[in-house]
């Protein structure tokens, strides 16, 4: 039986009992083309009639070389081999398995991170932060329980030195009574760097519900031009909401 390639065109001559259980994956011998023949309807009835082998044509008569049948590799199902195209599928569903899998391992973190935040932000303070900036919080923040109101400051001689005095007041605007951190007051100058840092322990330790606590604090004798101040809750992991 001679079968040609679908690329190059070289024929080869291959035994035609090589088809009979059915299509074969063949690879040229010359160019290395692979493709599935199928057994001709010629090859079939020469099979079947009583067996008769014409003698092969000499090479200076035929017009295209026609090699040995080992020159051929016909591929049976048992030693069939991969081509490029197979192994791209196979790749191809590997990597839509693997993404599969990793979205549902995303989404699945996902829901435990947020839906588990109020254990996780108490087993793990430092992902508090992270909640916060999401919206999320096992506790109010403290400046959504405690306001700083009517803040003023001024300078003034006082028994002949000059004093830095800060006032203002403290607002419990939560529907429980809160205690109360200390305040952090940093003095600002001209150029906007900290002059100057201190703190102010309010008393008492706890503010009842819609309460407000005034409070005064002075330094002496500042360590420059002071043009701002700014006042903060000092944050602790002790704080309770």
């Amino acid at each position: 039986m001679i079968i040609v390639c679908k690329s190059c065109h070289a024929s080869f001559l291959v035994p035609s009992s090589l088809f009979r259980g059915g299509a074969h994956l063949v690879r040229c011998g010359k160019c290395g083309q692979v493709w599935r023949e199928f057994q001709s309807a010629k090859a079939a009835a020469q099979h079947a009639a009583p067996p008769f082998s014409p003698p092969a044509p000499p090479s200076s008569m035929a017009k295209e070389p026609v090699l040995s049948a080992d020159a051929a590799i016909v591929e049976t199902s048992e030693t069939k081999r991969l081509s490029f195209t197979d192994v791209k599928a196979m790749a191809s569903r590997f990597l839509k398995t693997a993404l599969f899998v990793l979205g549902g391992l995303l989404v699945l973190s996902t829901f435990l991170f947020l839906s588990g935040h109020q254990y996780i932000a108490k087993t793990w303070p430092l992902t508090q932060t992270a909640y916060h900036a999401i919206g999320l919080s096992s506790s109010p923040a403290q400046n959504e329980r405690l306001v700083l109101q009517n803040i003023s400051s001024e300078r003034r001689y006082e028994d002949g030195a000059m004093q830095l005095i800060v006032q203002g007041e403290i607002k419990n605007v939560s529907k429980k009574p809160q205690g109360l951190p200390d305040l952090n007051v940093d003095a600002m100058g001209p150029d906007e760097r900290i002059i100057q840092s201190w703190r102010i322990k309010p008393s008492p330790a706890t503010l009842e519900v819609d309460s407000v606590l005034p409070f005064t604090s002075a330094i002496l004798s500042p360590e420059g031009t002071v043009v701002e101040v700014n006042l903060s809750f000092v944050e602790t992991p002790h704080d309770q909401p």
